[in-house]
């Protein structure tokens, strides 16, 4: 029943930031409108640096120097004109190069008159937009106890580079381009590049674009402090949060305190980092640029080019800018910019075990279709990592949280193998060439393989490929592919040292638990200088000196190498083992999870950690195929873009690291499943009236643009508004739009939306809401209202929401919705509701008729409020705490709700949970309600996961609920009282 809390929530965020509702609109529907910043407008100039000769500079300091001097002398030899006009008609403005442009501050004729010049290419608005989604934290827990290397960092293997190669991103310097940094963090204080243990230079090492902190570092919202720890992040003790703990960092504030920038934020961060200032933002010294840059942020909507140019001048000079996805999934093109940019590279979020998170935007790119994104995914569900104030906290979930793995990465590469930094292009695929693979077609119109629109080119493998750049040194290394062999394979060995470059080849001794007495020899060839590789294969029977090396079931292999001088230290024999398994794994517990229209979730287990995939088709032989590249032993795959209505028959392919394969097809009768139909309940575009039930002054038709209405619908004239000639009554009691009934009982999965424009003056002065009955309008259950917003809204754009509403409304005969206006005061009024678009859809089984059945009775209970609470809550546990307001009698109008959490005396209140001590009662939360005839359910906490306190048992904590008269003087019917406890056990 979250869904009622998330409506609310996601139009709230609408209305804010300016963009459209982030989980529910499909790609492509409407362009995201983004609040354009009055008489403030960036004039782009026609002429451009040319920045390809770069390309033939070999060092990043060669680039970067190069890039800097054409761009600064590009705009000041073609500005120097308008920069004049501008300077005599005392006009302020602010001078650029990172791209050649200028901001200026003027009104609508300056910005004509310039628009009209032969040197300039465009003139366009600078803008403030929502850059992080705030939903990004919404999940996370209490600060907790440090626990070592963080499961995400083990994930990607970042702590097998630290222990075998001892890498951990030494001389590079990173830039966390976001809401800025806690620089004095125990977890960060040590890698910021400002300071040197006793004092702190923050000249060229911090910017802060939005003019908060200029002097120092810091951070007001937390998002920047998070995504650095990712990073770099260790105290030096068991908080292991950082991928490359001993790189650098320095930092760039592009975004304010609520996570909002503006393209001007935007390029002065750029600018800075191409060229780091002091703190005076005065010498720019591109010599201090960093490495690898991290960008957690984008434009909602994608498409949006407005700093390719930027980035572009920033890749030229060698510096390798990472960009996260955004959290707009599960859609395909759901990319903000500049993650769909052809120039950065861009990463999306997978999950504990590496299948993507569902909330990870896809690709591809709407403005280059041709090219995949995002290029991997690393980890970005409830991750744990640094936060202000010198603590930390886990549960962070979103894109932003695995961006920091990639930019950590590259640190490893290029700490590992300095000859690569600056070479993006060979980075670039080094990362990609080694990544966990999932080879899936979600997105419509894709053919399956290797990249993708969902997980690019798959989940990043630090060790991988840090072990394929190390270079060769005095104190060699012996490598093995595998760490386990079937009994017919091949094992690939591969040595690396300095002493004995250019012998050509290189002999390494073979032995098995089978093989014991005289050991196999293998010639490796030197394939670069220092790089020697071979190959011996395995086989079953009696030990042979025959170049093959004989095993069994359960042998160890042990491959041997003798470096005659390991790094000066004289002669030393370097082992490498690995384990003999010549039993393929087994599937169990093979399970249809979802089932719709157009895709299947199909999981198993299988009894030891293997790769998987799944073989389907309409008939044999089967035809598809999905791979997923990670080892488990818990397995997922969600097959798109199926036929609705379809048989279909799939097996199970499965096969373990030693590569022993086994195909489960059901001893050769296959699996079976059968898609569902897509039903299209409500169909209203509007083209012509549906005819409704209306009250008041709702009506249908074209809408007159006064007091803040719109002047049309989305994709037509019409719309059902309330007094499409202007703003609702003052004074006036609560009047509905009401739908139809509709019959769900054979629905799964039924999903509503439309477009909605919306003015209001504040709750509960003024008041408007959506709702749904299950009886055909008898009671009513809120699904959203303005008591969420914060004064009056006024929305000047059309925002299209889709609504999963399956929890609530599936299998139910007597569905209906209604829109309400009112009941007003006698202040200031505004437009009200405009609707469009309407439409309903859900999945049912095609073998199943429809059926009819009579509504289902709605109980009675007398007056007053009921909790459902848990009586024990228990660490993983699901728990949450539903409050019902009964009314047996007509409608009760403005009656104050109210729902408390008591802890020995301490108590918080609902929604808003403020807290207070008694006698304390100045800062108490409440919500304004009408209270239908019947039963309305109230989600008092949604479901969550119930977290593990490191507390004993506890007992005597209660939820309390009651509804008061109007003048709050009295109770309204019962009052309700639940008692809780918590238990680890």
């Amino acid at each position: 029943m979250e869904y009622i809390r998330a409506i609310t929530s996601f139009i709230v965020l609408a209305y804010l930031s300016g963009v459209s509702i982030l989980a529910f609109v499909p790609a492509g529907l409407v362009e995201v409108p983004i609040q354009e910043i009055d008489n403030q407008f960036i004039v782009i100039m026609e002429t451009q640096a040319n920045l390809i000769p770069a390309r033939d500079f070999v060092s990043k300091a060669d680039k970067g120097q190069w890039v800097y001097n054409a761009l600064t002398v590009t705009a000041e030899r073609t500005q120097k004109d308008i920069r004049c006009w501008l300077d005599n008609n005392r006009i302020c403005y602010k001078s650029y190069w990172i791209q050649n442009m200028i901001l200026v501050y003027g009104d609508v004729s300056i910005r004509q008159e310039l628009a009209m010049r032969s040197d300039v290419a465009m003139v366009v608005s600078n803008r403030h937009f929502q850059a992080i989604d705030p939903a990004e934290r919404r999940m996370a827990c209490e600060a907790n106890a440090a626990r070592g290397v963080e499961w995400n960092l083990h994930q990607i293997r970042a702590d097998d580079v630290w222990n075998e190669f001892n890498v951990k991103g030494c001389n590079i310097i990173i830039c966390d381009n976001d809401t800025g940094v806690d620089w004095d963090h125990p977890a960060l204080i040590d890698q910021y590049r400002g300071w040197d243990g006793a004092i702190a230079d923050h000249n060229y090492n911090w910017f802060d674009a939005t003019g908060t902190s200029t002097s120092e570092p810091i951070d007001d919202h937390g998002h920047g402090t998070h995504t650095t720890g990712t990073i770099v992040g260790y105290d030096g003790g068991e908080n292991q949060i950082g991928v490359a703990p001993e790189a650098s960092w320095i930092g760039t504030k592009c975004m304010d305190a609520d996570g909002g920038g503006t393209d001007e934020w935007f390029h002065d961060a750029f600018q800075w980092i191409l060229a780091p200032t002091d703190t005076n933002d005065e010498n720019p010294d591109p010599l201090k640029a960093p490495h690898v840059v991290n960008n957690s942020w984008g434009y909602a909507g994608g498409n949006d080019p407005v700093i390719e140019a930027d980035i572009l001048a920033l890749v030229s000079a060698g510096i390798f800018i990472e960009v996260s996805s955004g959290n707009e999934g599960p859609g395909c093109q759901t990319l903000r910019s500049p993650a769909d940019y052809e120039n950065t590279f861009t990463t999306g979020a997978s999950i504990s075990g590496g299948l993507l998170a569902g909330f990870s935007s896809r690709g591809p790119s709407q403005l280059y279709p041709a090219i995949t994104k995002p290029e991997v995914v690393a980890p970005g569900q409830n991750i744990r990592s640094s936060v202000p104030g010198g603590g930390y906290e886990g549960g962070w979930s979103g894109t932003s949280m695995a961006g920091p793995h990639t930019v950590g990465l590259v640190a490893l590469i290029w700490s590992a193998n300095p000859n690569l930094i600056g070479d993006l292009d060979t980075t670039r695929q080094l990362i990609q060439d080694t990544a966990v693979f999932s080879d899936v077609n979600e997105c419509a119109g894709e053919s399956r393989g290797i990249p993708n629109n969902v997980y690019g080119w798959g989940e990043i493998d630090c060790y991988a490929v840090v072990q394929e750049v190390y270079p060769p040194e005095s104190a060699g290394m012996l490598m093995l592919s595998r760490a386990a062999y079937n009994c017919s394979d091949t094992i690939s060995i591969v040595v690396k040292d300095s002493d004995i470059a250019g012998t050509g080849t290189l002999d390494v001794l073979a032995t098995s638990t089978t093989e014991t007495g005289t050991p196999e020899t293998v010639v490796l060839s030197e394939d670069d200088a220092g790089v020697f590789r071979g190959t011996i294969t395995t086989a079953t029977g009696s030990p042979t000196p025959d170049g093959i090396l004989q095993i069994t079931e359960n042998d160890q292999i042990t491959i041997e190498y003798i470096d005659v001088d390991h790094g000066g230290t004289g002669p030393l024999t370097i082992t490498r083992t690995a384990v003999v398994d010549c039993t393929a794994p087994v599937a169990s517990n093979i399970i249809i999870d979802t089932l719709t229209s157009i895709s299947a979730e199909i999981s198993w287990d299988t009894n030891e950690n293997s790769t998987t995939g799944i073989l389907f088709g309409e008939t044999t032989p089967l035809g598809d195929k999905i791979v997923m590249g990670r080892y488990n032993i818990e397995h997922s795959v969600v097959l798109g873009g199926l036929l609705e209505c379809t048989d279909y028959l799939y097996a199970i392919e499965v096969m373990d690291e030693a590569g022993n394969m086994f195909i489960d097809d059901n001893a050769g009768q296959y699996y079976t499943f059968k898609t569902w139909r897509n039903i299209r309940a409500m169909d209203e575009p509007l083209n012509s009236d549906p005819e409704w039930e209306t009250q008041g002054n709702w009506e249908f038709g074209v809408p007159q643009g006064n007091d803040g209405d719109p002047t049309s619908g989305t994709t037509g004239s019409n719309v059902y508004g309330y007094n499409l000639a202007g703003a609702y009554e003052n004074n006036m009691p609560k009047y509905s739009l009401i739908s139809p009934s509709y019959d769900l009982t054979t629905a799964t999965r039924t999903t509503i939306g439309y477009s909605l424009w919306v003015g209001v003056g504040a709750y509960p002065d003024d008041q408007l809401g959506w709702d749904v009955s299950l009886d055909g309008g008898t009671t009513w259950i809120p699904l959203f209202d303005n008591s969420y917003f914060s004064g009056s809204m006024q929305m000047d754009f059309w925002i299209p929401i889709e609504v999963p509403l399956g929890d609530l409304i599936d299998g139910q005969a007597d569905v209906s919705f209604r829109w309400t206006m009112g009941p007003t005061d006698d202040s200031e009024v505004f437009g009200g509701w405009n609707i469009d678009d309407i439409w309903m859809s859900y999945d049912t089984d095609c073998d199943l008729p429809t059926p009819t059945p009579a509504p289902t009775a709605t109980p009675t209970f007398p007056l007053g409020v009921r909790i459902d609470v848990p009586e024990m809550a228990h660490p993983g546990e699901m728990f949450h705490v539903t409050g019902y307001l009964d009314n047996p009698d007509p409608v009760l109008s403005s009656v104050p709700v109210f729902f408390i959490l008591d802890v020995y005396g301490e108590m918080w209140f609902w929604p808003g949970w403020k807290h207070f001590s008694p006698p304390d009662f100045v800062d108490i939360d409440y919500r304004i309600m009408d209270i239908p005839t019947g039963s309305s359910e109230v989600i008092v906490l949604a479901e969550f996961a119930w977290p593990d306190t490191g507390s004993g048992n506890i007992s005597g904590l209660f939820f309390y609920g009651a509804m008061l008269n109007q003048q709050m003087s009295g109770l309204l019917g019962e009052m309700a009282a639940e008692q809780w406890g918590y238990s680890p056990g």
